[in-house]
């Protein structure tokens, strides 16, 4: 699924992805959107979805358009619409960060490598590998015993 932008007009899309243009003044695209990414959007989206061959399961828009989808008044709609706006604003700006990072990370491995930045005097003030990291707090289990560290293991399995 996707919300169609501006930027989008006059391109083409395939014949396999349904288009669905909402009525203005009743229902906002992005709220309809972000309605389909939670979990009771998902099973309606699953639902009418035909095959069993995971990624080519095409939607059945007939069958979808007879749901039953709620609809808030406008003005939630448009609030709802703010914050998933904002939230994809935040998501894009961390990728983005995380990217840099990734970059920079990448670089220095370069450098390091290529004999361009000496480390060693720097790596001799670094704890062992075998050293517990006090940064890190202690992560040592709880005075519990084997029998119930086991029993929690086989719980969250």
């Amino acid at each position: 699924m996707a919300v169609a932008q501006e930027a989008d007009d006059g391109c083409v899309a395939s014949h396999r992805y349904p288009i669905v243009k909402c009525k203005q003044g009743v229902a906002e695209s992005v709220y309809l959107y972000s309605f389909f990414l939670t979990g009771e959007g998902g099973l309606l989206l699953n639902d009418h979805s035909r095959g069993a061959a995971g990624r080519n399961r095409p939607l059945n828009p007939r069958t979808l358009m007879k749901e039953k989808v709620p609809v808030p008044p406008l003005r939630l709609q448009k609030e709802i619409t703010a914050y998933f706006s904002e939230e994809l604003s935040v998501r894009r700006a961390v990728q983005m960060q995380i990217s840099q990072i990734l970059q920079y990370r990448d670089r220095l491995i370069a450098n390091v490598v290529t004999g361009q930045m000496d480390v060693r005097e720097m790596a001799a003030g670094l704890p062992d590998a075998d050293e517990p990291n006090e940064a890190a707090g202690n992560l040592e289990p709880s005075a519990q015993s084997d029998d119930e560290l086991e029993t929690m293991d086989e719980a969250e399995a």
